[in-house]
């Protein structure tokens, strides 16, 4: 009876996420035990189901397992921090513009591997602003400095500054994107499309 009840524990638990996946994880590890102790039959199922939940949990807050939601957040991120690094580098006196090109490169190789359907389906209106206004905007201004065509230059800030207005307005809600973790099922069938 007790083997029973552990293996449900631990076919639920696969299905929640975080602190509850390890909550009903743990029940199925902890009543497995007891099964065990009354030498019940097919007591070990229910401890692996549990076990397995336990080790994924464990595995996703250590940053081994990452959904693909949050490694899209983590590649926008990273195109931000080299756009921050941009906008300190013309600031300075006297901006070096060949090595500002080649961060914008950089910022924009990573902005356009980022899977903006996929942040679109969770925080909409992602991939319009992500897409016209920060890659456009970078892009406009990397040809810009490159043709020293202040027009461009100019365009290219406008959009940038949208991006940055909407990116000040849903940053919370990307972060939450980026903080999500997915059941085990949830991840599984994630990997597998």
């Amino acid at each position: 009876m007790l083997s029973i009840v552990s293996v449900i524990f631990g076919v639920v638990s696969f299905f929640l996420n975080d602190l509850s996946a390890v909550g009903v994880a743990f029940l199925a590890v902890m009543v497995a035990f007891l099964a065990s102790r009354r030498n019940e039959r097919y007591f070990v199922f229910g401890m692996l189901l549990g076990a397995i939940v336990l080790n994924f949990v464990c595995l996703q807050h250590m940053d081994i397992l990452k959904s693909e939601t949050k490694t899209q957040v983590e590649n926008v991120y990273r195109s931000l921090r080299l756009s921050n690094q941009v906008f300190g580098m013309m600031k300075d006196g006297n901006p070096d513009e060949i090595n500002i090109i080649s961060v914008i490169d950089q910022l924009l190789q990573i902005a356009r591997e980022v899977d903006t359907e996929l942040l679109d389906s969770s925080l909409l209106g992602f991939k319009q602003h992500f897409e016209s206004d920060y890659i456009e905007g970078y892009a406009l201004l990397k040809q810009g400095m490159a043709d020293s065509d202040i027009g461009k230059k100019l365009k290219g800030s406008i959009h940038a500054d949208l991006w940055a207005q909407w990116n000040i307005d849903n940053k919370d809600e990307l972060e939450k994107l980026r903080q999500s973790k997915p059941s085990l099922i949830s991840f599984a069938l994630s990997k597998i499309k």
